[in-house]
């Protein structure tokens, strides 16, 4: 694991759910995470420059994404491993409540085309 050293570069990191999860995550005080994250051994989060790459290659149709600020969790818990093209992503080692996002989009991804994120803003952090 390689920890986030420099959390503070670092704004927001994303979560993105289908809508049964986004069921299951609002009905509980602890996520822990979807069938893929349990598989893996963590949960999987996306910075905001990745977050349209996640969403092309494993999401389509309705679902929620939930901003968090990294901050919230233990810094031992939350590290940057290598994914895609060897890029670094934010994976959590453990739970966390969806009630602590600073804020959650319900949207639709289409299954080809332009995924639009308005809410982001122009962010590269």
């Amino acid at each position: 694991m390689i920890p986030l050293i420099e959390r503070s570069m670092v704004e927001t990191i994303y979560k993105v759910l289908h809508e049964e999860e986004w069921r299951i995550a609002s009905a509980t005080s602890s996520y822990a995470g979807s069938p893929d994250d349990q598989r893996d051994g963590f949960i999987h989060f996306s910075t905001a420059p990745q977050l349209t790459g996640t969403l092309e290659k494993h999401f389509s149709g309705s679902v929620y994404i939930a901003a968090f600020d990294p901050a919230l969790f233990p810094a031992k818990a939350l590290c940057w491993e290598p994914s895609r093209s060897g890029a670094l992503y934010p994976h959590l080692y453990g739970t966390f409540n969806i009630k602590c996002a600073l804020k959650t989009w319900q949207m639709h991804i289409p299954d080809d085309g332009e995924i639009n994120l308005p809410f982001l803003d122009g962010k590269t952090l």
